[in-house]
């Protein structure tokens, strides 16, 4: 079989190289329209239950996570000549394209009570705009006396300030994105640098375009740097610039397929696609090292060079198919998990490493059959005096001292068994970006002035229509508003009963000592001051919001359908937080960059508490959010990974069994490919790495690589007992 793929290979060389160049534009077409994933890494299957949730609280509430969050500390601000250029800047960002509103401190609103309409009106804190300094002054004590804004537009104990940013649907999960997050920044960086006033900048979609474009260009930093470490050692091996190119040519032939491949298949890149070119030029180089190498022996041997070639094709390109296959198989494991950005990784390695191996079979032969025949100066390598000092070392140890060998091997095993016993399952989203970067400093900027901003939501089905306004149910949302306090690393949460307790201040002239929710009999004062309210409110069955004199600018009852308008600052509260039906209620907070084992911790004390506020009869609860999504999810794929790695070393060891045909052999041959493995998991359980996506990467291309060491050496170590024999 072997012969007529030689045939093959040499007698067609021009047809070969001809197909493979048409095919290579066709996929370099589809490769010049490969993109970036922008959306959040779906990590979970669409049937799981936590999947199902969140999909479920989006159709309700939308996205938890469509808010840029950009804050200031700087007490200039509050000075009239700045204030204003604050103003401006905010009438600045709600022109942007993509941006559907802004709040900050100079477009707030207040509740005020119209004492002869008896009525709640909607005003702006800062209207008119103030024209001198005492009047400034005169609203900001009036701003701090709203406590329904302490810890959400500023920080009285920091001097923060927060300008929250959101985004429309349509610009935040699509790559339009990158450049609002852009030219949001643009804007905010000239007024800072005009004005001599730092920003910073979090929240999930500015996180989302950050990261994603650094690790556009980290990935294309690799690529080239992986590129240029395969090019230093097949020079310092070689020391042949013919032999260099011959193999970058053909991996950077591979990469356009791979990356041609992504887009025909409908994919993008992920931060686990993103990893496979640079794996391809170290597999690619590996393969071409091999054959290059049998190709100098040969020739060194019999100066013939087709027969070297032929004899290079039928004896390598066999060893370097059982290790590429074994090596596919590996990363085709992911395939069965189900999970999409794991089934998408699993398809394009494996195919990757195939057509890999391919090239190296076809493409290097009929470079070598066109070029000119290995001088002496290029199979000087076989010659190599420190290479051979270091086989014959390793020989010595293997053949003399044996028993110092195992030895060291069990001492090993000891010591990674107890570090691996260190191994913690934990990460977060920010594990993965430089302590030292801009992006993490601004996240402890909001972390330490207003707990974070990272979503973490509570959604409660009353199983009732205008449950949500039931009195009974208010006080329940009270006792979990003081639990949800008592966390130091959750923000102040945000729901229908926050605009409640601030109307009973607005009631009670302002005063942010009644900033409470207000008693049945209180409400029953308030109703006439609420025409957003039924008078049934004050009973416990028939309580039903209306919407009345909205143009009036009172406190709508119907914000689900409200406009754009001049009161929608504070309708937009009520419909992100109730459904049409006032049955579903929202209560958000904003958590800290925490790892999965502390979101865990928070979810486990906190489901206990709602489970005894909540009565599991009356009320269906659920955490969700981007925070929850994110520790489930990674749990997900972690486990899917070990799994997958599991399966990929069953499957290795049958594809083994079926070559050698002995199970001792197999054995013997896992047993040091597991080693490094085991050495790994220790290492970072020493250092303090977490297992987590981009760590468990790790172990499939470590046990990848070394089977295909293992292969080669077992299959040159059968070869020469029948030659031998």
């Amino acid at each position: 079989m072997w012969q007529k793929i030689v045939s093959i290979i040499l007698r067609n060389r021009l047809a070969n190289i001809i197909v493979i160049g048409i095919l290579t534009l066709f996929l370099g077409f589809f490769a010049s329209k490969v993109s970036m994933s922008y959306e959040m890494i779906q990590m979970l299957r669409d049937d799981d239950p936590t999947q199902k949730e969140y999909r479920k609280f989006k159709d309700i509430f939308g996205a938890d996570g469509n808010t840029i969050f950009i804050g200031f500390s700087d007490t200039n601000l509050f000075q009239l000549a700045y204030f204003h250029k604050w103003a401006r800047l905010i009438d600045d960002i709600n022109e942007l394209e993509g941006v559907a509103e802004v709040m900050a401190l100079p477009n707030a609103l207040n509740i005020v009570k119209n004492q002869e309409q008896e009525s709640f009106n909607l005003v702006n804190v800062f209207s008119p705009m103030p024209t001198t300094q005492v009047a400034l002054d005169s609203m900001l004590r009036q701003m701090y006396n709203l406590p329904f804004y302490d810890g959400r537009l500023f920080s009285t104990d920091n001097h923060a300030v927060l300008m929250m940013v959101y985004l429309d649907p349509q610009a935040l999960n699509s790559k339009d994105r990158i450049a609002l997050t852009y030219r949001l920044k643009e804007v905010v960086d000239a007024f800072g640098e005009k004005n001599n006033i730092q920003a910073h900048y979090s929240g999930l979609p500015y996180i989302r375009t950050i990261t994603s474009e650094t690790l556009k260009h980290e990935l294309v930093f690799f690529l080239f740097l992986s590129m240029l470490v395969a090019t230093l050692a097949l020079y310092l091996f070689f020391r042949s610039w013919r032999v260099i190119c011959l193999p970058m040519i053909i991996v950077a032939i591979n990469i356009i397929w791979t990356l041609g491949f992504i887009s025909l298949f409908n994919f993008e890149i992920t931060a686990l696609t993103g990893i496979i070119p640079p794996l391809l030029v170290i597999i690619g180089v590996e393969n071409s090292i091999f054959l290059i190498n049998k190709y100098h022996q040969e020739y060194r041997t019999h100066k013939n060079k087709v027969l070297a070639l032929s004899r290079s094709i039928s004896r390598i390109g066999r060893a370097n198919l059982l290790t590429n296959i074994t090596t596919a198989i590996g990363f085709s494991a992911f395939i069965v998990t189900g999970n999409k950005i794991l089934v998408e990784f699993g398809i394009v390695a494996a195919v990757s490493i195939v057509t890999s191996y391919l090239f190296t079979l076809i493409l290097l032969p009929i470079f070598f059959s066109y070029a000119a025949a290995p001088k002496m100066s290029h199979t000087r390598h076989l010659d190599n005096k420190l290479m051979w000092r270091i086989l014959e070392k390793a020989e010595y140890l293997v053949s003399r001292k044996r028993p110092y060998i195992y030895a060291v091997f069990l001492l090993l095993v000891f010591v990674s068994i107890f570090g691996v016993f260190r191994l913690k399952n934990s990460a977060s989203i920010m594990d993965d970006v430089s302590h030292k970067s801009v992006l993490f400093k601004d996240m402890q900027f909001f972390e330490s002035n207003f707990k974070g901003v990272l979503p973490l939501e509570i959604m409660i089905d009353t199983k009732k229509e205008k449950g949500v306004i039931r009195y009974s149910f208010l006080k329940k949302l009270d006792e979990l508003n003081e639990e949800l306090g008592s966390y130091k690393d959750l923000s102040k949460s945000l729901s229908i009963l926050e605009v409640i307790k601030f109307g009973k201040q607005a009631y009670y002239n302002g005063d942010p000592l009644f900033y409470a929710l207000p008693s049945q009999h209180e409400i029953g004062f308030m109703m006439d001051y609420m025409p957003s309210f039924d008078h049934s409110f004050k009973g416990e069955n028939a309580s039903t919001l209306v919407d009345k004199n909205k143009e009036q600018g009172s406190l709508t009852a119907n914000p689900i359908i409200a406009q754009k308008t001049g009161i929608e600052g504070m309708g937009s509260v009520l419909r992100a937080y109730v459904d049409s039906n006032l049955q579903i209620a929202r209560v958000g907070v904003q958590m800290k960059d925490l790892s999965t084992e502390e979101i865990l911790n928070i979810k486990n004390r906190l489901a206990l508490r709602l489970d005894e506020i909540f009565d599991t009869a009356r009320y269906e609860v659920s955490m969700t959010g981007n925070s929850i999504v994110f520790l489930e999810g990674t749990e997900y794929l972690t486990t899917n990974l070990l799994q997958s790695l599991i399966l990929a070393a069953v499957l290795i060891a049958l594809m083994m069994f079926f070559l050698f045909s002995s199970w001792q052999m197999v054995l013997l041959a896992i047993i040091p490919n597991l080693l490094p493995q085991l050495i790994t998991a220790a290492v970072m359980g020493y250092v303090g790495i977490p297992i987590k996506v981009s760590t468990i990467l790790i172990f499939s291309v470590a046990l990848g690589i070394s089977v295909d060491n293992t292969i080669h050496f077992l299959s040159r170590y059968r070869m020469e007992l029948r030659m031998n024999k």
